[in-house]
């Protein structure tokens, strides 16, 4: 049997010493550990007196990580890559400890389709057993295999996210979500869809996505960046709120923030486009390709996390500057 769980750590070498812990769901078609090195993150850490220790792990993907069918429900076989995350979460709580870990101070964090999965998770109540926090750049993701209701009796997904909400249904724990400025593109949008919003939208390219590019449409249709416009506010924003006002009447502690850092290595016409903010929160910016600026911003973004990761707040006055 090939198992489908692995986990990358990193730690200070101190293990007598009582540490915060942070711990990434990723995307979902990649997140390589190479990719997404969390050791500079806790290196970071420990420079301003706050050290965190950071995990990473895979989960299943496409038919493997959410079967659907009737066989697989009776099977008990739904929703397997959100059981994939309890399983790491149950991981860590038995096992942090003998890094130096604190298992009542877990805060789970992750991006796109790790965000989509992270909201999962916040809807199972019992994931406070498991952590105490959450942070994610919220978003509704284009994929071909969904989450699945369990029914009633089931133990991930037992009603729609909306009727959980409504009811109150959820993990009251606090969370960071956010989303990035031109987040999405018009291709993730429906004729019906696009229909009906294209008359709640002005037809005016100074006004649509990438914002704060005037008249210019970079060769591309005239009512492209209208259309890009509408998907990142259906997709990306409109969710964010929705989730963030919810839980803010239920009392739950939230932060919310949107990103508009433009990358060196970007076009223009892409504008701070979903994920460019993740190297930015991971410290990994090269500093010979990207302006002063923007690493001054990500060591701010480390200093956030971290903060959140330890005190439950982001501005807690304890980072580098």
């Amino acid at each position: 049997m090939i198992s489908a769980l692995y986990y990358a750590l990193f730690a200070v070498a101190a293990p007598e010493v009582q540490l915060g812990k942070t711990k990434l769901i990723g995307r979902d078609v990649t997140g390589l550990q190479q990719e997404f090195f969390g050791g500079r993150m806790v290196v970071l850490s420990t420079q301003v007196g706050t050290p965190v220790i950071y995990v990473n792990y895979n989960y299943r993907l496409g038919p493997l990580g959410f079967p659907q069918g009737q066989e697989a429900d009776n099977r008990g076989q739904l929703n397997l890559r959100v059981r994939d995350v309890l399983t790491a979460l149950e991981w860590v709580q038995q096992n942090i400890g003998l890094f130096g870990g604190d298992k009542t101070k877990v805060t789970i964090f992750g991006e796109s389709a790790g965000a989509m999965l992270t909201n999962l998770v916040l809807l199972n109540a019992s994931i406070s057993n498991f952590a105490r926090a959450a942070a994610y750049e919220l978003a509704i993701e284009d994929v071909a295999f969904y989450p699945v209701l369990d029914g009633p009796s089931g133990a991930i997904l037992p009603d729609l996210p909306t009727r959980l909400w409504v009811k109150g249904q959820f993990a009251t724990i606090p969370f960071i979500s956010g989303t990035n400025l031109d987040e999405a593109f018009p291709p993730y949008l429906s004729d019906t869809i696009l229909d009906r919003l294209l008359g709640l939208y002005p037809d005016d390219p100074s006004l649509g996505s990438p914002y704060g590019t005037g008249n210019e449409t970079f060769g591309l249709p005239v009512g492209w960046k209208r259309v890009a416009s509408m998907t990142g506010d259906l997709t990306f924003d409109a969710q964010r709120r929705t989730w963030t006002q919810t839980a803010a009447q239920a009392g739950v502690q939230a932060y919310g923030y949107q990103f508009t850092q433009n990358r060196s290595t970007s076009t223009a016409e892409l504008g701070v486009y979903h994920s460019s903010e993740i190297d930015f929160v991971y410290g990994q910016l090269n500093s010979s390709s990207e302006p002063a600026s923007s690493i001054l911003l990500s060591e701010m973004m480390v200093d956030y996390w971290v903060s959140f990761a330890t005190s439950l707040d982001p501005n807690d006055g304890l980072g580098t500057s």
